[in-house]
Formats: C-alpha cells, sequence, structure tokens
C-alpha cells in the first residue's frame, strides 16, 4: 500500500494546474517563461508504481516497486541554422528490492542528449546532427528510444537529414550508449550501427512508404557479427473506414562463422466504426518473426530485433521480443471522452522454432526447451486507459497478464504473469 501511496504523493499539487481553484494563464507547449528569446528550457517529471506477479512464471514470485525520473531540457539557438540541445536525466528505482538496481532501472545524474544540429533537420532541406541522441525510426520496432523504460536508450551518432515536400532521407552512423549506474555512460564504438531511412508521404489515399537499410557490426569474443537488414514500411487508409499497416525485413550477413539468415513481418488491419462522435477503432494484428530451425546446421534463422522500442508492441506485460514468434491479436482503441483514450488488446503467443529459445522483450533468452511437446506460448490481455489532464499533466495506468500455454508449463513454468501499473507525467 505505501509503494502505491508514493506513486500518488506529487499528484494533488499538479492536479491544481489541471482542475485547481487558481487556474494558470494557458501555454502553447510546456516550457520555462521568461527566457531571452535563444534559450528554450523544460523539465519532465515522471513516476511509476508497478507490480510483478508470478516472476518468471513461478507462482507466489511478486514484486513491487516505483520507478522515477527527471529530465532537464535546454536548446540554445543564436542562429536559425544552429542549435545545442541538452538533456539530462535523473532516474531511480527507490524502491526496488533487487541490489544493484539494474541499469535498465537507474541511471544516477548523467547526460542523456547532448547534440549540435546544423540547418533545420525537422524543418528545412537539409540538417545535420551531431552528438549523443535518440534515434527513432518509423514505429520503433526496428530502432526508438525505449521510452517506457526508466533510463531508455540513446546513440552517439551523426545524422543527416534532407526534406523536400513528400520526401525524407536520412542516413546515420552510431554506437549505442550503454548505460553504467554510477559513471558516465560511454559508448562502445567498436559496436557499430549505421543505416538509411527513407519515407514518401505524397502518394494516393494518404499511403506512407519507408524504406529502409540498416547495418548492425559487432566485436564479441565469439567472432565478429554483421548483420544486414532491408525492409519497408507501408501505412495508409482504405476505402470505407479501414486502414493498415505493414512491415517487413529481412536479413542477411554473418555471426561469428555462421551464415545469417532471416526475416520479420508486421501486418494490421484497423477499421474505424461510421458514427460521429467518438467512433472505436477496431483491429487485427499479426507479427511473425524467424528463429532458428537447427543451431548445428551453421546458418542462423533467429531474427535480431536490433534497437527497439517493444513496450506495447507484443503485449503490454514486456514479456515478448520480435524473436522466434508468432503473435496473433484483435483489440480495440476508444476515446470515450477528449481527454480519455481507452484500449484492450488479447494476444496469443507461440514459437516459430521449438528448437530456439524463448525470447524476452529485450532479446534476451529466457528459456529453451527443444523437446517441448506444443510451441504455445500462452495469450495475454491487456488493459490501458491514458488521460490527458492538461498539456502538462498525463496520467496513466493498465494491467497485462500472460497466461502460460503448453510449452510454458512443460517447461517447469506454470504460473501466470501479471503486470499493473500507475504512472504519471508531468512536463513543464
Amino acid at each position: 500500500m505505501r509503494l502505491w501511496l508514493l506513486c500518488l504523493l506529487p499528484l494533488p499539487v499538479m492536479l491544481l494546474d489541471a482542475q485547481g481553484t487558481a487556474p494558470q494563464p494557458p501555454v502553447s507547449k510546456p516550457g520555462v517563461t521568461g527566457l531571452p528569446w535563444w534559450l528554450k528550457a523544460g523539465v519532465e517529471l515522471r513516476g511509476r508504481a508497478e507490480a510483478s506477479t508470478g516472476i518468471d512464471h513461478r507462482p507466489g514470485v511478486d514484486d513491487g516497486y516505483y520507478l522515477h525520473r527527471i529530465r532537464l531540457n535546454a536548446t540554445v539557438e543564436p542562429h536559425r541554422w544552429v542549435r545545442f540541445v541538452l538533456q539530462v536525466q535523473d532516474a531511480q528505482a527507490p524502491a526496488f528490492s533487487r541490489k544493484p538496481v539494474p541499469s535498465a532501472f537507474a541511471n544516477t545524474l548523467d547526460l542523456r542528449q547532448g547534440y549540435v544540429e546544423l540547418g533545420l533537420a525537422e524543418k528545412g532541406r537539409w540538417g545535420l546532427r551531431f552528438g549523443r541522441q535518440e534515434l527513432i525510426l518509423g514505429e520503433e520496432r526496428l530502432v526508438g528510444a525505449a521510452n517506457w523504460g526508466n533510463v531508455g536508450r540513446t546513440f552517439d551518432a551523426a545524422r543527416l537529414t534532407y526534406r523536400a515536400p513528400g520526401v525524407r532521407l536520412d542516413w546515420f552512423a552510431s554506437a549505442v550508449v550503454p548505460v553504467v549506474n554510477g559513471r558516465f555512460d560511454q559508448p562502445r564504438l567498436r559496436n557499430g550501427f549505421y543505416g538509411f531511412y527513407s519515407a514518401f508521404d505524397r502518394l494516393p489515399r494518404n499511403t506512407v512508404v519507408e524504406p529502409y537499410f540498416l547495418w548492425k557490426t559487432t566485436a564479441v569474443l565469439a567472432g565478429d557479427l554483421d548483420i544486414y537488414t532491408a525492409g519497408a514500411r507501408l501505412l495508409g487508409k482504405l476505402s470505407r473506414g479501414f486502414d493498415y499497416n505493414v512491415e517487413m525485413a529481412f536479413q542477411g550477413g554473418h555471426s561469428a562463422r555462421d551464415r545469417h539468415r532471416a526475416w520479420a513481418g508486421h501486418w494490421l488491419l484497423g477499421y474505424t466504426a461510421p458514427l460521429k462522435d467518438r467512433p472505436p477503432r477496431f483491429l487485427i494484428e499479426y507479427n511473425y518473426a524467424s528463429g532458428d530451425g537447427n543451431p548445428r546446421d551453421g546458418r542462423r534463422g533467429t531474427f535480431d530485433q536490433l534497437y527497439p522500442t517493444n513496450h506495447n508492441k507484443y503485449g503490454t506485460a514486456d514479456r515478448i521480443g520480435w524473436r522466434n514468434i508468432h503473435d496473433f491479436m484483435p483489440g480495440v482503441e476508444w476515446k470515450p471522452a477528449r481527454q480519455w483514450t481507452l484500449k484492450l488488446d488479447v494476444h496469443t503467443f507461440w514459437l516459430a522454432s521449438r528448437q530456439d529459445a524463448f525470447y524476452t522483450e529485450a532479446g534476451a533468452v529466457f528459456l529453451r526447451n527443444p523437446d517441448a511437446a506444443s510451441n504455445r506460448v500462452g495469450s495475454e490481455i491487456d488493459l490501458q486507459a491514458i488521460a490527458q489532464l492538461s498539456e502538462r499533466l498525463q496520467l496513466g495506468l493498465g494491467y497485462g497478464r500472460l497466461f502460460a500455454g503448453p510449452y510454458l508449463r512443460v517447461s517447469g513454468r506454470p504460473g501466470a504473469f501479471g503486470y499493473p501499473y500507475l504512472m504519471w507525467t508531468y512536463r513543464f
């Protein structure tokens, strides 16, 4: 009970901004006012109380904790074509029981972003960003900032952007920045990540096409890894209220002496009901990522999910990665009021290959049981509610529950995993 009260402590003060007795003048964007024209500053506060029941699908193994982070943002723009961007973050897990706290949950006062931008990457024809920055490409299924996590992900990168009506082209060279709590985060330059990403959005029926090519290279004791990913994302609207979103990616290269050949796909069909006032949207989604059918044949077929933002892609409980998996999901989204969004999803998971492993959201092996009689991992139900109480304040709560299927049960993991959370975010 004290854990949940801790999450709610900041809310009485912040709710004054949303509905208190002393309303403030409206602002167009959250941010610190009264600064010189060339300086912009802002603060983001976020807290989330979450619990895990049936950890690792073991009945009775439970935990609860509170995650908190502060992000301080500053932008210096002495001229319209040059900007200096700085973001400092302090992420803590004050009620986390395991020690030391994993780096995904805590990173004390570190530089999260710090880059120089020449040109206008988001508005002008050309732009160059150089320094520590987020890389967010498409729907973040392969490359994202992982901002649901308490720490997130950044890269030390150079990114060149070209924009024209209906066209955006991005080239980048980067290295991911591993988080080491208590020390200044530094990139591992031998682990390079390079790519080209494009978007064409002036096509018929609001169609958007996003072709890309990505190259991940890593030097490890077991041998070098080079994975090349070529793919495209296609989304748009159909007639009679239907919409679609498709992404497919194919991989080649090598991992040590093994050839790497893998692929993955995402297919979504949505339907918005023909109602005038706040219509619900129904959707059917299927996700697939290949697995390795024979670990000893010199060919690796497990799809490498690269550096994704996986939260809510394959279940709110965040137990599943885009590797060796089938995922079928019907769902519904609804806005019963202007500031409220409700979501309900139901997932069914099964492995693409029993000879391969069951992988976590982070892409790590959770368990391996090639002798299991079934490849059905289980089913998950997710409920989420988001309330945008003001431009500054957002509340979110949800619950995900992954029920163990035959594969988990015969592998000695019969319990259901539950994940309730309550989160607030405040920006000024």
